[in-house]
């Protein structure tokens, strides 16, 4: 139901990220693009405003999701009508992410640039 002058409330769902043992419960682990393509899939088909993918390796404990992993995810979500955004901490990922048709990316810092402490 759309209400004229109210804000918009979109819901992303379940996140996509590579396998990190201790949050199972809450994003999609994909390994391949197969994987992450059934994810968005299954996104699609729960009608989520948006996207929402990790491409964050947490401080070097696991591994990021790939340009491979998150192109094919942007391109599956853009087959079936969904904006993409993502978590990250690296610029380099952020425009490779926004290259691939990311509506947009979260960055946070979490640890210091390189000569600041």
């Amino acid at each position: 139901m759309e209400v004229p002058g109210a804000a918009r409330y979109r819901t992303a769902g379940k996140g996509i990220t590579r396998p990190e043992p201790g949050r199972s419960e809450i994003p999609f682990w994909v390994n391949t693009e197969e994987e992450v393509r059934a994810a968005v899939q299954e996104l699609a088909e729960l009608e989520v405003g948006i996207v929402k993918l990790w491409v964050d390796e947490r401080n070097g404990q696991y591994e990021k999701l790939t340009p491979e992993l998150y192109t094919a995810a942007i391109d599956e979500a853009h087959q079936h009508g969904l904006r993409v955004t993502a978590h990250i901490f690296t610029q380099e990922d952020a425009k490779g992410l926004l290259k691939a048709g990311a509506l947009g990316v979260l960055l946070v810092r979490e640890r210091r640039p390189p000569g600041q402490g």
